[in-house]
Order: C-alpha cells, then sequence, then structure tokens
C-alpha cells in the first residue's frame, strides 16, 4: 500500500519593505554611534580597533542576540561592543526581526 502525504499550503511570510528596512538600517546605525563610548583604558593607552558584530534585534526593539563576529584582539574594545548592544532600544523593526552584522570602529581623533 502506497502512502501519500499531501502538500498543505502554508502562509508566506510577507517580506519586508526594502525602504522600511533601509530606514530601520539607518536608524540602527545613527544609534550604535550615539552609544559608542571610547573605553577610557584604551583612550589612555592609545588603543585602537574594529569590533564586528552580529546581532539581531527582536519584535520588542531589543537586541535578542548578539555575537562578536570579528574580535578587535582587544578585550576593553571587545567589551564596550558588547555595553553598546546591550544598551541599545529601538521602535521594534519593521518586519519584526532585523539581523545585521556591522563593524563598530573605536580610532582615536586629535
Amino acid at each position: 500500500m502506497e502512502s501519500r502525504r499531501s502538500e498543505v499550503s502554508r502562509p508566506r511570510a510577507s517580506a519586508p519593505d526594502p525602504t522600511a528596512t533601509a530606514a530601520y538600517a539607518a536608524e540602527v546605525s545613527a544609534a550604535l554611534r550615539r552609544l559608542r563610548h571610547y573605553p577610557a583604558a584604551a583612550r589612555d593607552t592609545g588603543i585602537t580597533g574594529t569590533v564586528t558584530v552580529t546581532f539581531i534585534i527582536g519584535p520588542g526593539g531589543r537586541v535578542a542576540t548578539h555575537a562578536i563576529a570579528r574580535s578587535s584582539g582587544h578585550p576593553v574594545l571587545d567589551q564596550a561592543a558588547r555595553a553598546i548592544l546591550g544598551n541599545l532600544a529601538l521602535r521594534p523593526p519593521p518586519a519584526g526581526l532585523f539581523r545585521a552584522t556591522v563593524p563598530i570602529r573605536f580610532e582615536l581623533t586629535r
């Protein structure tokens, strides 16, 4: 006897509006810049670097999960990047979730 599996049509989530997603990405970028704080210990010793972070903003507008994709090589800067993500609070993303991988640069300016 042959068994047949029926195909059930599943509703598809609507694709996020690219314009809304781009606008939200700009909001995220601006918020990351506002929250960036150069650690005094790094500034005093001249430590610079870039931390690349991957994160997901959940439906509540907070970072639901994050990871360091590439370390700066300096724990103090990596911790500062984690703190930025921990303090990030925005409006809910247009598609319910927002995923990004971004560099956070810590550079000394004269």
